[in-house]
């Protein structure tokens, strides 16, 4: 989880995304989706379609 930094980012309605993706600086509330966020850059998905292999 070295991708993971812990930075309060401010919303203009008051929510704060505490999970921050180093790569591209995108937030999150919850650190599951800055997980599945962060396979974007990786390339390691949990499923593959039969069809198309992505």
């Amino acid at each position: 989880r070295s991708s993971q930094i812990l930075e309060l980012v401010e919303k203009p309605h008051g929510r704060k995304k505490p999970h921050r993706c180093l790569e591209c600086r995108k937030g999150f509330r919850w650190s599951f989706k800055l997980r599945n966020h962060q396979n974007i850059h990786t390339g390691n998905w949990r499923y593959q379609c039969g069809e198309c292999e992505k």
